[in-house]
């Protein structure tokens, strides 16, 4: 046998065998084997198995951190190729989103707006309260409930995102106008708003002048498995808000996911 036609001098360390059955890719330790196989004389094809990417996550609400359940977390892809993929949290405000590409998404959060916990949450305190941030006072009270000697606690950027009820990124006397509309007759078609913000998104940035946030966030399964998002109640100013016993139990709607 000639030097060129010598027998590869090591065997095959191993396979991976598509889903078919059908194709396969070896691997060698052989340091000589100086000829390219032909993929249509061998029937040998590369395989890579299918992404399976996990993307994780609470929603919680801005001030006491409870959970919030039945959000709807839905991830795109930003160009438009695939469907997009979504779950519901679970009444620990915990969701899962399995099956992800490792390329970049684009997330969103989206929760009805009904169940009793938001109808209570909107009050005669938050029209108060939106009506002092629209003129840029401090709407809390000092840390023990009074007026006294205590520094009042600073105000929240979510509590300028829950005061601009009508979305247009100021704080207005419209504002607080509309959020004494929801405290005193809400109906079914006016009812507080769910709005969520991701965790670690900046919001230093916002005030009265400037109450916008970004409706989604862009996020790579490359670089990350998890993604907080955190709870806004429009109206609910003063961050009040409860989830209502039979909301939690039941979940406060059923929307669908697709």
């Amino acid at each position: 046998m000639s030097q060129s036609d010598q027998a590869a001098d090591d065997s095959v360390l191993g396979a991976v065998i598509s889903p078919d059955g059908r194709r396969a890719v070896f691997s060698s330790a052989a340091s000589n084997l100086s000829e390219t196989l032909d993929e249509s004389e061998t029937g040998l094809y590369l395989y890579s198995p299918a992404a399976a990417g996990v993307l994780s996550g609470a929603v919680t609400y801005w001030k006491n951190g409870a959970p919030i359940n039945d959000v709807i977390v839905r991830a795109s892809d930003p160009s438009g190729q695939t469907l997009p993929l979504t779950d519901r949290s679970n009444p620990d405000g915990k969701w899962q989103i399995e099956g992800m590409e490792f390329e970049p998404y684009s997330l969103t959060a989206y929760r009805s707006p009904s169940g009793a916990g938001a109808l209570n949450a909107v009050s005669a305190a938050d029209v108060l309260a939106a009506l002092k941030l629209s003129v840029g006072r401090n709407p809390n009270a000092d840390p023990d409930g009074t007026m006294g000697q205590e520094t009042a606690r600073a105000v929240s950027p979510y509590q300028y995102l829950a005061a601009d009820v009508d979305g247009s990124g100021r704080l207005t006397v419209a504002d607080a106008l509309m959020i004494a509309k929801l405290a005193a007759s809400p109906t079914a078609s006016n009812r507080p708003e769910w709005r969520f913000v991701a965790e670690g998104v900046s919001l230093e940035s916002v005030n009265r002048y400037s109450a916008d946030r970004p409706s989604y966030v862009g996020v790579d399964v490359n670089l990350t498995d998890e993604l907080g998002w955190v709870g806004v109640l429009a109206g609910d100013v003063d961050g009040s808000w409860t989830e209502g016993l039979l909301d939690s139990l039941l979940g406060v709607t059923q929307t669908p996911l697709g």
